[in-house]
């Protein structure tokens, strides 16, 4: 989501690690409320004190929909992870960033000025029209010169985001013509023809994660 949400670049790698953990403990408690972790070795302590600061901000709960956590209430877990063992997150500064690569920063509905924080999120996105046919077909149509890297790479940024925000019904349809080349399916053989295997491999990822 950071990925994909973060327009320019700001949030460090600390802090983007933080918030993988934060997550899968936040899907660990909701799953089972008992969970937890008790101990003083750096990782035994690391993820007690992930738990409970899910717990604290009601991050286990629908109550903590929405809710922010600052960077200065992250900044103990930050310096625990920075010392972990066997990791290498203490190889990288505190102000160290590079955690994404802001795939959509160039969607302006995507932009946002507000202050870098970690956010627990349930959005209701606006409504996006599912990409057609006619629409793909024309998009895998277009013609780039050998060394434009950078025409590719916003033409697989836009499918991308049409498959990202297309409904769940349409995701399962495209993935199922895109999984393999179907021949006599323009769209297919356009997906499997104009793409590369490592373009295709990030489309198909979307599409799966969506359906």
């Amino acid at each position: 989501m950071i990925d994909v949400y973060d327009p320019d670049g700001a949030v460090t790698r600390h802090m983007g690690e933080l918030a993988a953990y934060l997550t899968q403990t936040t899907y660990s408690v909701r799953k089972n409320p008992s969970s937890n972790r008790n101990g003083t070795a750096p990782w035994d302590k690391f993820w007690g004190d992930l738990y409970a600061t899910v717990r604290a901000n009601k991050l286990d709960t629908s109550a903590g929909n929405g809710v922010r956590i600052s960077s200065a209430t992250l900044e103990n877990l930050r310096r625990q992870l920075a010392a972990l063992p066997f990791v290498n997150y203490g190889d990288f500064t505190k102000e160290a960033t590079g955690v994404s690569d802001g795939l959509t920063r160039r969607n302006l509905f995507l932009s946002s000025d507000e202050p870098v924080s970690m956010r627990s999120s349930s959005v209701s996105h606006e409504t996006y029209v599912d990409p057609s046919d006619d629409y793909l077909v024309r998009t895998l149509m277009e013609a780039y010169a050998s060394a434009d890297v950078k025409g590719y790479g916003n033409r697989l940024r836009r499918l991308r985001r049409d498959f990202l925000y297309c409904s769940l019904s349409r995701a399962h349809e495209l993935r199922k013509r895109f999984s393999v080349r179907k021949r006599g399916d323009r769209l297919s053989e356009l997906f499997h023809d104009r793409l590369s295997h490592g373009g295709r491999a990030i489309l198909l990822r979307v599409l799966a994660l969506r359906s």
